[in-house]
């Protein structure tokens, strides 16, 4: 299933928690109310939208969940304007502290990497260790064998669906501090994850899923160390040499 509009979700959760927390004072408030806001909108977006979509193509399932990403921008811009909306740092976690001796670090940064870390372990034990993390697994692999056993597999996708959308609402709301809150930012998260899966997916097959991902990765290296020109290529590719576009990146070039 391909989910453009996850992004959406990241910007929902942003604005809920930080409206929350405009008005009561409390960055501390504002976490639930995002996660909330970005659960129950992925619950109606997985109900209304994307269970119609598990069997259709990949073409219909990107048109339709791109169409939820201009939607979600237009409300977005009705409810709270177009104007960034910034987030106060909690209190306690401004400025910042000396991991090492001559090495400061935001706290509210070491905050983010802990939530994280803490969502990684706990995402890793509700799936492996558990038996609704069996379920999703089983139900990934094959549907209707899960569903013949008597599991119910649409409730168990809505399930897991609301889930992704409460994490992501989550992740909003904490980049508020540091990004500012504004109409697209799900967009500029998305085509990250997006680059980075397919990073982490080219590094496990030893094939680039995107054509240009070594020639990115490795260009720079190479013009670096070259002398006019340097030699690119794929695999299963006879190398190629560089064109001048690319030789910007070496001083030496």
């Amino acid at each position: 299933m391909i989910n453009l509009a996850h992004g959406s979700l990241y910007m929902v959760g942003a604005y809920a928690g930080t409206w929350v927390a405009g008005e009561t004072g409390s960055f501390w408030l504002g976490i639930p109310a995002a996660l909330g806001a970005a659960a129950l909108t992925g619950l109606a977006i997985e109900a209304l939208v994307i269970r119609k979509l598990y069997s259709r193509d990949h073409l219909d399932q990107v048109l339709a969940t791109f169409a939820l990403i201009l939607m979600f921008n237009q409300i977005i811009v009705m409810l709270f304007g177009r104007s960034p909306v910034f987030t106060l740092l909690p209190s306690g976690f401004d400025g910042s502290v000396e991991l090492l001796p001559g090495l400061y670090y935001p706290p509210y940064r070491l905050l983010i990497i802990g939530t994280g870390l803490m969502v990684a372990v706990g995402l890793y034990f509700l799936i492996n260790r558990t038996r609704i993390g069996m379920l999703v697994r089983a139900g990934s692999t094959n549907r209707e064998m899960v569903r013949a056993l008597g599991v119910d597999i649409r409730l168990l996708y809505t399930v897991v669906f609301g889930l992704g959308a409460l994490l992501a609402g989550l992740a909003g709301y904490m980049a508020g501090p540091i990004l500012a809150v504004q109409v697209g930012m799900g967009e500029q998260i998305l085509l990250a994850t997006l680059l980075s899966s397919s990073s982490a997916a080219w590094g496990r097959s030893g094939v680039p899923l995107l054509p240009g991902s070594r020639l990115v990765s490795s260009t720079p290296a190479c013009a670096r160390s070259c002398r006019g020109s340097c030699a690119i290529s794929w695999p299963g590719q006879k190398p190629m040499r560089s064109a001048p576009a690319f030789r910007r990146w070496g001083s030496t070039c």
